[in-house]
């Protein structure tokens, strides 16, 4: 009867040890498929190791093998899930700082920054962080959950929320959206919404889960920012306006809109070059046409027009337009600035006009002195000739010595006189080339004869060398080349001291039966001229010394003269000289022979 009792009582010990076993085994399995703590599994599992060990000493005591075997299997279970279970506790995943500091995703859900919340398909609130809950004036979170917008925001906001909520779970996709929202602490408050589906583990739809962030502040100094550049805009001097590539205005400042007659610079908004109540005088489809070359072309553009404003007002406008381009450089519209110049193209025509004025009475006074030339020169040369004649007859040392500087005296005038003329003849173009037959020998003759006073003063010799073999006869423009001649050796008796004035006449080349180059050299022993003032010599009023310092009178337009007329006759001009020993001039002129001497 023991024995009997015996094997019921085994049977009973080894069935709730194998219940146990299957059960440690399912606690087991869990562990490893969710890989997590389950502290209400470790204290089931204790307290079926405590059972566990009880029978194992029993059927140890009673010898019962079978039973020890049972028993310590599931002691070896319990104890390995014990282990696997402190180890998910103490894994990485499980992020140990939040483990030793005792957070849970509940309380980070509870700290992130902005609103979080989920809702059914009903737009029911399912959950929420705290920022949610609280700047909707809830309690907890308990007393938020089974609200709907409805119950939280005034209708109007909640229409525009419920509509994006439908959107995200008709589509399935997220959107994005700016939403405003009452809180406790402010009234229209601005969010930038994230709403994406809310799925179960088979993907279906369940609802939404939202990120909403405060923008408001954000968004007033964006708005600040924008007002102060518009304002900028708005004040900016000038017209300036900007369109996109149709042509359409998408601003101006407050200039522009004034003078075109908008009641506002937005007024320009959607408006084209046809819709604006002014004329130009080019009509609204050609300034589109130059607009869009503009943007075309990627260039910039500066036109000059006149404008009639809608209060009859007519201005004139210098424009400067540029394509306006994105980020990545492609032209997306126009950019243009006028300024308005109407005063100043008054300022210009005036001043054309009082130049046309200045020029015209500039000629008269050109024509008048070129008219009169010859009533100056002709009383100088006659003093000129008279006082040499009564010089050359008088033997009188008292009367010769006033009539030489007579002599002097007159022509130093005569050479002003001719200097002036000259010069006038030359800046104004105003002496044409003529050309007529004339005999070289006999000019040159001339020209000697008008010096020999001033040489005869100094004692200097003034000779003419007139080669062998050269014709006497030319046609040219003997006027030029007699004014020439007297420059030149004007310049020689003038800065010669001692010595002698040559003028050479030689044939340089005889290029056929009807055209020779002519040579005539004029050389002095002169004190010469520097290398740094040979450089200048030939400008207009430059002059070797100053006549200011007493030792030589001039006007410093002899060279100028002569170079002007050299190069009018198309011939060449040369310059040798050296300091103490004399100057040598070199003029090479094309003269026409005669068919018959």
């Amino acid at each position: 009867m023991l024995l009997a009792q015996d094997y019921i009582l085994n049977y009973f010990l080894e069935m709730s040890s194998f219940i146990g076993m299957l059960f440690i085994i399912y606690h087991t399995r869990k562990i490893f498929k969710h890989k997590k703590y389950y502290r209400d599994y470790v204290l089931t599992f204790i307290v079926f190791l405590f059972f566990a060990l009880t029978f194992l000493l029993y059927a140890f005591s009673q010898k019962h093998y079978l039973l020890v075997v049972v028993n310590l299997s599931t002691q070896i279970i319990c104890i390995f899930s014990l282990f696997k279970s402190y180890f998910y506790k103490n894994h990485p995943l499980a992020d140990k700082y939040t483990r030793l500091h005792g957070v849970t995703a509940e309380n980070i859900l509870e700290n992130l920054p902005g609103h979080i919340f989920w809702k059914n398909k009903d737009g029911v609130c399912l959950g929420c962080n705290k920022n949610q809950y609280t700047d909707n004036g809830c309690v907890d979170k308990s007393s938020y959950i089974g609200k709907t917008d409805y119950d939280l925001y005034p209708k109007a906001q909640a229409d525009h929320m419920t509509l994006v909520d439908r959107e995200v779970i008709r589509t399935g996709n997220e959107q994005i959206a700016e939403e405003y929202g009452d809180s406790v602490f402010r009234k229209n408050t601005l969010y930038l919404s994230h709403k994406v589906p809310l799925k179960n583990k088979d993907g279906e739809i369940l609802g939404i889960l939202g990120v909403a962030l405060d923008i408001t502040h954000a968004r007033q100094e964006e708005i600040d920012r924008k007002e102060f550049l518009e304002n900028i805009i708005a004040m900016m001097p000038g017209h300036v306006f900007w369109a996109d590539k149709n042509g359409v205005y998408l601003g101006c400042n407050d200039l522009q809109a004034k003078d075109i007659g908008l009641l506002s610079r937005k007024d320009i908004v959607g408006k084209r070059n046809k819709d604006l109540p002014w004329h130009t005088l080019i009509t609204p489809e050609a300034l589109d046409k130059l607009n869009r070359e503009v943007m075309d072309n990627g260039v910039s553009q500066i036109t000059e027009g006149s404008v009639r404003f809608a209060d009859g007002t007519e201005k004139y406008f210098l424009s400067n337009k540029v394509p306006l381009r994105n980020e990545q450089g492609a032209v997306i519209g126009l950019l243009g600035i006028a300024l308005d110049v109407t005063h100043l193209k008054k300022v210009e025509a005036e001043l054309q006009i009082a130049k046309e004025k200045a020029e015209a009475a500039d000629k008269l006074k050109t024509q008048f002195i070129l008219n009169i030339q010859h009533d100056i020169r002709t009383p100088f040369n006659g003093i000129w000739g008279c006082s040499s004649i009564l010089l050359e007859n008088e033997t009188d040392p008292e009367k010769r010595k006033f009539l030489q500087g007579i002599t002097n005296s007159a022509k130093e005038l005569l050479d002003y006189c001719n200097s002036i003329l000259d010069l006038v003849q030359v800046e104004k173009n105003s002496a044409s080339i003529i050309e007529k037959r004339f005999n070289l020998f006999d000019l040159v003759s001339r020209a000697i004869i008008m010096e020999k006073p001033i040489a005869d003063t100094k004692n200097l010799t003034l000779q003419v060398i007139y080669q062998d073999g050269v014709p006497r006869e030319f046609y040219g423009d003997d006027f030029r080349i007699y004014r020439i001649l007297i420059n030149l050796l004007s310049n020689a008796c003038k800065f010669t001291k001692q010595g002698s004035v040559v003028v050479e006449v030689s044939l340089a080349k005889k290029e056929n039966a009807r055209k020779a180059i002519m040579n005539i050299i004029v050389k002095d022993t002169g004190e010469g001229i520097s290398d740094d003032i040979q450089k200048v010599i030939f400008e207009k009023f430059t002059r070797g010394t100053l006549s200011n310092r007493g030792l030589y009178k001039g006007t410093g337009l002899g060279l100028y003269i002569v170079k002007h007329f050299i190069e009018e006759l198309e011939g060449d001009l040369d310059l040798q000289s050296t300091i103490g020993q004399g100057s040598v001039f070199t003029c090479t002129i094309p003269l026409k022979l005669p068919l018959s001497n």
